[in-house]
């Protein structure tokens, strides 16, 4: 079973509650988690080690930043993939100079279709999938 950790505020778009419902749709079996701040994400993300990360609006890009810096400097959370959906329509949905080291993995927009999220998603969760294998095997040697 996949687990998918969203963190936005409770009327936020696109991580708004009808959005966890559309993942369950889009990945059926997987089990959805929902944060409302970046610090209550850090603690499940520890707690439940996520598949993936949705990280809708917060408080604000300086905060993403932040909460990207922690997970990844963590041992236990810095495997874990993470999509962050812009805040404006008009901004490009590919990373920035200098975004990427904050540990985003792909960026789209709050309006995105389902193949637009759908597409990511599977590929950052194969790739979860076979670091998992290898980091297995390594241990095995």
């Amino acid at each position: 079973m996949q687990k998918i950790l969203t963190i936005h505020p409770p009327d936020s778009q696109p991580t708004s509650p009808g959005f966890s419902e559309r993942l369950n749709s889009l990945f059926p079996g997987s089990r959805v988690m929902n944060a409302v701040s970046s610090e209550e994400g850090l603690t499940v993300a520890h707690r439940e080690q996520p598949d993936v990360i949705l990280l809708g609006e917060v408080i604000g890009e300086a905060e993403k930043d932040e909460f990207c810096r922690q997970l990844k400097a963590s041992e236990l959370t810095r495997h874990i993939p993470v999509i962050r959906f812009r805040e404006k329509e008009s901004e490009p949905e590919y990373p920035l100079p200098g975004e990427s080291d904050y540990g985003t993995d792909v960026f789209l927009s709050k309006s995105m279709s389902d193949p637009e999220l759908e597409n990511p998603m599977n590929l950052l969760l194969r790739l979860k999938k076979a670091e998992e294998q290898l980091r297995f095997q390594e241990a095995l040697l």
